[in-house]
């Protein structure tokens, strides 16, 4: 870790005022986020402290309030910044994809590839109107343990708040194994017929994990 002497937590203020917002490292960013450190670290230190305990951005971003503030210098304040900081890009990210046709499955998984990172398993629907515009991104789950599995009922109870046409489900397996299980198939079959007496397609049920997707209905095709 780097060790900080004689910096004022200016530095990554002037640097930013000098050289703007993208001249920041990762953990200048997060030190303004900070704005001061611990006892035993400068605010820098710990900021590269952080860094280096989940080894990037996009892994602290899936750190819960409770992980946070298990960290030494890390507080109720600071870990709420953080999260705080997350969840404004993600929301930002996720106002501007409404505008989008999905013109493909990989279209849909660009909006959704974020959950393959997180370490416990993640449910979730994409909302489509009948041009495939984007509607809404929703996620229903996010569990401990893997094979936890929603009422079909409530993703119709949303499509039709949506006012959707299509719908694409998505949902984890932490394990990387993206094979599907049986109540994965028997699941999509059950969301698929309770769809149909609403006049709505399911279009894909995706199985993610990191960089990588599964299409269930290309798997059961095989």
């Amino acid at each position: 870790m780097p060790k900080i002497t004689n910096l004022s937590f200016e530095l990554p203020r002037e640097k930013l005022e000098k050289l703007g917002i993208k001249s920041l490292s990762d953990a200048e960013l997060l030190a303004l986020l900070l704005k001061v450190g611990s006892k035993d670290k400068h605010v820098l230190e710990l900021a590269h402290f952080l860094l280096e305990e989940y080894g990037s951005l996009k892994n602290l971003s899936q750190a819960s309030l409770k992980e946070l503030i298990s960290h030494n210098g890390i507080g109720l304040a600071k870990a709420c910044a953080i999260l705080a900081a997350f969840e404004i890009g993600k929301r930002v990210f996720l106002n501007a994809s409404k505008k989008r046709k999905i013109k493909s499955i990989k279209d849909a998984f660009s909006l959704i590839k974020e959950y393959g990172f997180s370490t416990s398993e993640v449910a979730g629907a994409l909302f489509l109107d009948k041009s495939l515009n984007l509607i809404g991104i929703k996620v229903f789950l996010e569990g401990d343990k893997d094979n936890i599995f929603l009422n079909p009922k409530l993703l119709v109870k949303y499509a039709l708040k949506f006012d959707a046409k299509y719908l694409v489900f998505f949902h984890t397996h932490p394990s990387g194994n993206l094979i599907p299980s049986k109540e994965d198939i028997r699941f999509t079959e059950n969301l698929i017929t309770l769809l149909k007496i609403f006049d709505i397609e399911l279009l894909d049920h995706l199985i993610l994990f990191e960089d990588n997707f599964i299409s269930l209905f290309k798997y059961l095709k095989k």
